[in-house]
């Protein structure tokens, strides 16, 4: 593996917004756990809609961890996961959202399915292993839903981690046009389309946002927007030429 003075082995994408309370102890945990490690790190750090507040407390952390960097976006948390990814030095880029910082544990398992082969690696909630799945009827349809519409793609279960190969980001992140967390899901989608491989990593679902019946709507007529974007217009292949 690299030295510590090389080029990140992994990149930690890490989406931040006005969470001013969350977000230490979120960056402390993730460098404590990646600082036992042989090799190099980058925890990157993308405000988008912070307030100054955020920004101060995270900025002053700067000393304390010193593989962080910061950027900052004027648009929504999609925006700020797609800059990241582009903008990430990592070999793997791996999107985790502050509030589940806990699961920089999946990294060896994470991992180990790089070294198979796999581009992308994503938490799922649902995976078959899962035994408990999430109660919430609501975001089982909308798991079911943009399975269909996006020709059964891995499923995006707001599990908040999921590692994108060096080459599977700057392939995948171009194409993207989700402002909101819905890039992720549109992200694996587009990794089906271009016949990138694609593991499902499950995940016991702990600790995850409460979602509203409204925000799992918004979501799916934002993903129908997508793919008459990218699947019905073709816009996706007209890209990638």
């Amino acid at each position: 593996m690299p030295s510590k003075s090389s080029q990140p082995l992994v990149s930690l994408v890490i989406p931040c917004g006005k969470e001013p309370h969350r977000i230490v102890t979120a960056l402390l945990d993730m460098d404590a756990y990646f600082s036992k490690q042989s090799f190099a790190y980058e925890l990157l750090v993308v405000f988008y809609s912070s307030d100054i507040h955020t920004r101060d407390i995270v900025h002053r952390m700067g000393s304390l961890i010193p593989h962080m960097r910061t950027m900052e976006v004027k648009s929504g948390v999609g925006s700020a996961i797609q800059r990241g990814m582009l903008d990430a030095h990592g070999l793997m880029r791996i999107y985790v959202p502050p509030l589940l910082a806990q699961h920089v544990q999946l990294y060896q398992t994470t991992e180990s399915f790089f070294r198979k082969g796999y581009d992308v690696v994503s938490g799922s909630y649902y995976a078959s292993e899962v035994t408990t799945k999430p109660p919430l009827p609501w975001d089982r349809f909308y798991q079911w839903f943009i399975r269909l519409l996006f020709r059964f793609s891995p499923r995006d279960s707001g599990s908040g981690w999921v590692a994108y190969s060096q080459k599977a980001a700057v392939r995948i992140f171009p194409l993207t046009t989700a402002h909101s967390d819905v890039i992720i899901g549109e992200s694996l989608a587009l990794a089906r389309y271009e016949n990138m491989r694609v593991k499902e990593l499950p995940i016991t679902a702990s600790v995850r946002p409460r979602i509203s019946f409204w925000l799992y709507m918004r979501k799916v007529f934002e993903s129908v927007g997508i793919f008459i974007h990218f699947f019905v217009s073709g816009r996706a292949s007209r890209k990638r030429m």
